[in-house]
């Protein structure tokens, strides 16, 4: 029985997270994000990228994509049109989660956004294979229908 409840009881807090609204802006110096304010100021907190890469939390930022963070906001050197945003404070009791989305009009070039050519090699890799899975289904569809 509690072998049981130590496997589920890490999940709970995945079940039970509460959604912040999220507020970004794109200025010339770069983007500033915020989350609904709080109470408590000692809390672990994570903000992310959309691939779940830490660009701040309470020990330290990425100095060179982070103007400045703190528990409820973000300033970045460039625009992400995606940011996921969590904190675990115990005066809350439950986990707080935000998402936030932004239209970036001013864009950077698409090498300093990581989208390099290995990005691209990558997509045409995975269309050829689901390429060649669609074609075996239909040879194999084909073969049987004769």
């Amino acid at each position: 029985m509690w072998t049981l409840a130590l496997w589920i009881i890490p999940y709970l807090s995945l079940c039970c997270a509460q959604h912040l609204a999220c507020n970004a802006t794109q200025l010339p110096q770069g983007t500033f994000y915020s989350v609904s304010k709080m109470k408590a100021t000692e809390c672990p907190y994570s903000w992310m990228n959309s691939t779940g890469h830490v660009l701040a939390n309470q020990k330290d930022k990425m100095g060179d994509l982070v103007f400045n963070s703190s528990i409820g906001t973000l300033f970045t050197r460039t625009c992400f049109s995606q940011l996921n945003y969590t904190r675990d404070c115990v005066s809350e009791g439950i986990q707080q989660t935000a998402y936030c989305f932004i239209d970036c009009i001013i864009q950077a070039p698409l090498e300093e956004k990581g989208i390099s050519r290995q990005y691209w090699s990558n997509i045409a890799s995975v269309s050829f294979l689901v390429l060649v899975l669609l074609l075996g289904l239909l040879s194999c569809v084909l073969r049987r229908n004769r």
